[in-house]
């Protein structure tokens, strides 16, 4: 993930209306499924796949993006198995602030259920969701079109509406290995600069705890939000109080990574919060599927740099 999650609280308000609009584009077309700003006219077509060929070209992990630059930010991944079984996590993030590039986390929803192919024809049926508001079971149809190996246009058969997903590479038992090697623990007071992100936050790595193995490099990074973004995350969390809520701010956030530098994925082990000098929360992170990895998108993510200088040449 590009977005990095700054704010962590449980269903407030605000998560309440966020989700609730996401089930209701669901009930009329599920969230995997949501336009995206990229356009697929001119990318080359791999071929007309359909039946089973589409189905067999369908199988795997797909990722897709809906941006709304004044207020909302949609990602979604979502796995189609060979058995014809289908999970999905779509995550909403909210604008912090409309002059620049602040985000912040606002929940997730999860779905999942039973897919098959007509023809060229995508039919799914979600039989189970997080979101209440959510009526089920629900089917969605939709016509999709190889445009590459990787790439698929998807065309929603009601509204018309399009999108591109994109194939997130395959893991297999070596990062399951990599997975299982110890994990070394970071070292206060000892991180290096690494990066400076353009809306303030410095992202820092400890040097001691890179290793390299192959095509696997592990670590840890650690990220401070800048002032104005603390101040504008700390007003945020002031509102979902007064809604409810229980809100954590951080200050700086410490990840335990692994990357596989040959693909490009990330893979998060751990993440520790702090929040005024102290140790206020974390996860190892134990509902992930461990064969679930990011995909490290190009540019400026703290990602992208980790993967820069984890994976640099000795």
């Amino acid at each position: 993930m590009a977005q990095f999650w700054w704010t962590l609280r449980p269903l407030s308000v605000m998560l309440a209306m966020a989700l609730c609009a996401l089930a209701e584009a669901v009930n009329g077309q599920p969230v995997a499924q949501l336009p995206t700003a990229a356009s697929a006219s001119s990318a080359p077509v791999v071929d007309v796949l359909r039946g089973e060929a589409l189905r067999r070209f369908l199988v795997g992990t797909w990722t897709s993006q809906e941006k709304d630059e004044e207020s909302l930010r949609i990602t979604s991944k979502q796995r189609f198995r060979a058995d014809g079984s289908f999970s999905e996590e779509v995550r909403a993030f909210l604008r912090l602030d409309p002059a620049r590039d602040m985000w912040s986390t606002v929940g997730s929803l999860k779905s999942s259920g039973v897919w098959t192919i007509e023809d060229d024809v995508l039919v799914e049926t979600t039989q189970k969701a997080s979101a209440p508001a959510m009526k089920l079971p629900l089917e969605g149809r939709f016509k999709l079109r190889a445009l590459s190996e990787d790439e698929l246009e998807v065309i929603h058969s009601v509204s018309g509406r399009k999108q591109v997903a994109h194939r997130l590479p395959v893991t297999d038992d070596r990062h399951l290995q990599a997975l299982r090697a110890p994990q070394l623990e970071p070292t206060e007071g000892d991180w290096s600069p690494l990066a400076t992100a353009a809306d303030g936050d410095t992202h820092y790595i400890d040097e001691k705890t890179l290793r390299r193995d192959g095509d696997f490099a592990a670590g840890w990074v650690q990220s401070t939000m800048s002032q104005a973004n603390r101040q504008a995350a700390k007003k945020q969390a002031e509102a979902v109080t007064r809604a409810g809520g229980k809100p954590l701010v951080m200050e700086r956030v410490q990840i335990a990574f692994l990357v596989d530098c040959a693909k490009g994925l990330f893979k998060r082990r751990e993440i520790r919060i702090f929040d005024g000098g102290r140790l206020a929360g974390g996860s190892t992170y134990p509902e992930e599927d461990p064969t679930d990895w990011d995909l490290i998108t190009p540019g400026d993510s703290m990602e992208s740099a980790v993967r820069r200088r984890a994976c640099a040449p000795p």
